[in-house]
Formats: C-alpha cells, structure tokens, sequence
C-alpha cells in the first residue's frame, strides 16, 4: 500500500514528537531516607509536613511552618494562614482591564483552596516576623546563591525556604493583571516553595511540602528553578 504525501508527513511527525518525549526529563524527585544517608550529604533534620490535603495552595505556608517548628516555635499551619498570613482575593475589571492584588504584598486566594495562587517571599516574611517572639528573628536572604545559603546557614544546621517550581519544572506563564499601582504582572506558572534542608555533590535535598517528604533534586534544575522565581528566600534564625 502507498501513502500519500501528507500521510507520510504526517506518521514522520508524530514519530519525531515521539523521540522528543522520550526525552524530556521526568522531573522526579528522588526520596532521601534520612536515617540512611551517607557522609556526602550535609543533611538538617526537619520533620516534613505535607500541604495536602487542607493546603493545596499553601505550600508557602506550610514550608514556613516546618521551618518555625525547626526554630522551636510550636505553631500549626491552621494558626499561620488564619492569624497571620495576609491574604487578598479581590479581583476587577475596569476599562476593559483586569486589576488584581500584589502577590509581594499579600497571599493570593486562600491556601485551602484550588482556585488560588499563591505569594512571594515578602509575604511569607511579614507572616514570619507577626508570630516570631523578641528571641528570633528572619532573615530575608533573597539574592542569594544557593551555595551562599548552604554555606552559611545549611552547614550551621539552619534550613532555608526557597522559592522554586514545582518539581523543579520549567516556569510558566500564567494569568496576566495589572497590579494596585498600575504595573502589569504575570503568575509565574509553577510557583512552588520548599524548605532546603540539605544537600551533596551533586543535590540539593528539600522538605516538599507537594510530597510530604524529604527528596532529592539535582542541582542544576534547582538553580534554574530558584533564579527563575528570583532568587526568593528567607532564614528563620
């Protein structure tokens, strides 16, 4: 039987998208057993918390709540978003634009929903600092290489929340608004924030609130991921 012209572009195509599939990174994170590590991790224990399935937005939150835990301050993820964590939803058009809150200035929705989006480093550091006593202190460290963070707090057995992507994927480009004061914004599809609790030659090692555990990724496609959601941390001391 004979193709015609078309139907044999057509089969060379798919094939083609086919091999390019094959490879595409999975964008697995590997599971770190921390009572199994070896001498080439530098590793702080933080027990991980999962954002699901009363926070599937919230991953903010619940990164900075294991971090505050790890700092000996006895809060839940409930009291975080309710009582401290600033929080807008408020939406609007006019003059056929769409105006929207400032996610550096508070959260974006609610974390207990689906619908919502979520904030940056800012936000997370105003909470921080409402429910911290005269004892503690954050540090906005945002700027900083992850090699500086692991250096300087990492090493001295102090985690880090970290702004990244989820699975440490490609950013996206989400829904476009215009800010409070005039400036146009768009969501960086993918937003994600983990707490890094570790790392090895050639890994970075996290609490992911998405997976509720201690994983892996490599180091590469973290500092993608970390730079493309600009450079955001913060350091509860």
């Amino acid at each position: 039987m004979r193709l015609s012209a078309g139907l044999f572009r057509a089969i060379i195509l798919v094939l083609f998208i086919a091999l390019l599939g094959g490879c595409t990174p999975a964008y697995t994170p590997r599971l770190v057993d921390a009572d199994a590590i070896d001498g080439s991790f530098v590793l702080v224990r933080v027990p991980p918390l999962s954002q699901y399935p009363d926070y599937p937005t919230g991953c903010e939150s619940v990164t900075a709540v294991m971090a505050l835990h790890h700092a000996g301050i006895s809060v839940g993820v409930d009291d975080f978003v309710d009582d401290y964590l600033p929080c807008d939803d408020r939406f609007y058009e006019a003059d056929g634009l769409l105006y929207g809150p400032d996610p550096y200035v508070v959260f974006i929705g609610d974390p207990r929903s689906t619908c919502s989006y979520g904030c940056m480093a800012p936000v997370i550091e105003t909470a921080l600092r409402s429910c911290m006593d005269r004892e503690k202190r954050v540090t906005n460290t945002t700027g900083e290489e992850l090699t500086s963070l692991c250096r300087n707090y990492v090493d001295n057995g102090i985690p880090v929340i970290l702004w990244a992507t989820m699975e440490m994927r490609p950013v996206g480009s989400g829904k476009m608004w215009f800010l409070p004061d005039g400036r146009q914004f768009i969501w960086p599809a993918g937003e994600h924030c983990l707490l890094l609790v570790g790392y090895n030659e050639k890994e970075y090692v996290f609490n992911d609130p998405r997976h509720g555990a201690t994983v892996a990724y490599d180091k590469k496609s973290v500092e993608v991921a970390y730079a493309s959601l600009g450079k955001q941390s913060l350091v509860v001391q």
